[in-house]
């Protein structure tokens, strides 16, 4: 959801039997053209297996129609992932209250997803082509996903925030 015309998205490209369904108002990954913030989506319901947005949940105004809908058009036991800029990073000053999902308690709210998981990474994902950023945040990483809520509530101010959160769901019907 929400692909864009951000040249990471180029790495959803199927593999052996997959369909992948990009969906955004535009660019050059989508391949349905909708805007995010009307609703209904155009998909039946129960469609999808797996929903993945990277940063794309910033620019829906409506947060509680939103969900409604992910909740809608996935099928049960669908996996959600959703990555989205930590409240710890600047990032979160920028976009003010665009953010949706940022601290590790933001994914727990939403009936009808059950939280498999949630991390946190010192660096966007798409950063960790640099050896150097690799090297320093493979073990904050690794600490801090220890336990998250600690990190987020305690330790992220004596590292510096994190740049992503990212929450796995599950979808519940």
């Amino acid at each position: 959801m929400g692909c864009g015309i951000d040249d990471e998205c180029r790495f959803l490209v199927p593999k052996d039997n997959e369909k992948i369904t990009n969906l955004d108002e535009r660019g050059p990954y989508a391949n349905v053209i909708h805007d995010m913030n009307k609703y209904p989506y155009p998909f039946s319901d129960n469609t999808f297996d797996e929903i993945y947005m990277n940063h794309s949940s910033y620019y829906v105004k409506d947060k509680t129609k939103f969900i409604k809908e992910i909740h809608r058009i996935a099928k049960p036991g669908a996996k959600v992932i959703i990555r989205s800029a930590h409240f710890s990073r600047c990032i979160y000053k920028i976009y003010g209250d665009y953010l949706f999902f940022k601290t590790v308690d933001s994914f727990k709210w939403f009936d009808g997803f059950i939280v498999e998981k949630v991390t946190l990474s010192y660096f966007l994902w798409h950063e960790d082509n640099n050896l150097w950023k690799r090297l320093l945040s493979a073990p904050i990483n690794f600490l801090a996903n220890i336990n998250p809520k600690f990190c987020e509530r305690v330790w992220c101010y004596w590292v510096g925030g994190f740049d992503e959160i990212v929450g796995v769901l599950i979808v519940k019907k």
